[in-house]
């Protein structure tokens, strides 16, 4: 199952949005707190619950300077995915963004799963338009 969020934008430089999000420590602030249970991370890799999935987590597969982050699921996770971040720079201090979710499940728990994962990806397109870069905090509650 393949997701491709919408496309996103901030006024925060390639380098700002690419610092923050590599860094674990700050992804809690991207995820909707009322349903993430359980945080732990360090730099390169983050773990919780959420129901119903249980325990899950990222950590930093592969990136790419400024432009690609791809996270994978922690061995914990109920099933392998992936997430990338790609990062798109029209000016100094604008950056364009898109995720796109992959998982290899099966058919029956992806159609399922793909309304929760769409609202997901919005979720995170949402609070990367908020948040704050350079200090790491959401600019909107």
């Amino acid at each position: 199952m393949k997701l491709e969020s919408r496309q996103g934008k901030c006024n925060y430089s390639p380098k700002q949005v690419y610092s923050f999000i590599t860094d674990f420590n700050n992804f809690k602030n991207l995820l909707p707190a009322d349903r993430v249970k359980d945080w732990q991370s360090d730099n390169n890799s983050c773990s919780f619950s959420v129901d119903p999935l249980g325990k899950t987590g990222f950590k930093l597969a592969d990136k790419i300077e400024f432009i690609k982050i791809q996270l994978s699921s922690i061995d914990q996770s109920p099933f392998a995915f992936g997430l990338s971040i790609h990062l798109n720079s029209h000016s100094k201090h604008e950056t364009e963004f898109q995720l796109i979710f992959d998982a290899d499940i099966n058919p029956m728990i992806a159609m399922m799963a793909k309304a929760p994962l769409t609202n997901l990806l919005e979720t995170l397109v949402i609070r990367m338009e908020q948040i704050d870069f350079a200090k790491g905090e959401n600019r909107i509650d």
